[in-house]
């Protein structure tokens, strides 16, 4: 064989080889594949810790805004007793609310609808209009029906307010909470829907579409004369006959009061002819 065959042979089988070199893959070879793997675990390390931190830094906020909104509710109660020291409570609540608005700010997906509503009525009370926004987020962070409905009818009860006057709004919120209820089993969602209608029916009474012996009423008297705890029955009994007593003195009162300041004669129409006392000549 000519030595040129030879060599050409092996020329051949040389880019050969290097063609097969070059169509391996990179991580078959030993210290390749050991690195991505290093790289791998390195990666997933990072992640874990990072979402680790990320959940004790939640849990933590979450602890320390329900510190917060128990405070916040003490104060509030302490007013309801004593409103003595009722300016320093104020000061020391205002602070306390906005640390609970900057936590909850912190984890807006994690608060609980009960804490949107202590911040939402907190509001109301001091005559915030963020009132309507917490209160809008209680809805939406509601987890079953009976949370949602709860909010739902602390939402509809400010458009019966002069605020956010809008009496058919209200109306379907209310509607809509007493639809989520609509098949009570239990004394916990008795007390609820009689707790609905009988804001529902104090919204509609104060704004003059019923009275004290109005439809919504006689739903709440309904459900919660159903109540089989004698204690929770005797008491939601009690609120809503203490309230028809009061609309019923006031009512009385108001009349009593028109009827005193009202005029002995009606006034002389000015088209009404004067009479005539001189003696005609």
């Amino acid at each position: 064989m000519d030595s040129s065959d030879i060599v050409g042979q092996l020329d051949h089988r040389i880019t050969e080889l290097e063609k097969i070199n070059q169509r391996k893959r990179w991580y078959s070879e030993t210290p390749n594949y050991i690195a991505l793997f290093s790289v791998v675990i390195a990666a997933a390390s990072f992640i874990f810790s990072y979402f680790s931190k990320s959940i004790d830094d939640t849990r933590s906020k979450k602890e320390e805004l329900r510190g917060v909104m128990s405070m916040i509710l003490d104060i509030r109660y302490s007013q309801l007793r004593d409103t003595i020291d009722s300016n320093i409570s104020h000061l020391k609540q205002g602070i306390y609310l906005e640390d609970a608005e900057f936590l909850i700010s912190q984890i807006p997906d994690k608060a609980s609808s009960q804490e949107y509503l202590i911040l939402g009525e907190e509001m109301a009370i001091r005559g915030d209009y963020k009132e309507k926004y917490y209160k809008e987020k209680a809805v939406g962070a509601a987890k079953n029906n009976y949370s949602k409905a709860i909010a739902l009818h602390f939402l509809a009860n400010i458009y019966f307010s002069s605020r956010f006057m809008d009496i058919k709004k209200g109306r379907n919120l209310y509607q809509e909470a007493v639809d989520l209820i609509n098949d009570p089993k239990d004394n916990y969602a008795l007390k609820v829907l009689g707790s609905i209608y009988y804001n529902w029916g104090v919204d509609e009474i104060r704004n003059g579409f019923e009275d004290e012996e109005g439809h919504k009423i006689k739903m709440a008297r309904k459900y919660y004369s159903d109540i089989t705890d004698i204690a929770s029955r005797t008491d939601k009994i009690n609120d809503l006959d203490k309230f028809i007593t009061d609309i019923k003195s006031k009512k009385l009162q108001n009349a009593q009061k028109e009827k005193t300041e009202s005029p002995p004669f009606p006034p002389a129409s000015p088209d009404r002819p004067k009479n005539n006392t001189q003696k005609k000549r």
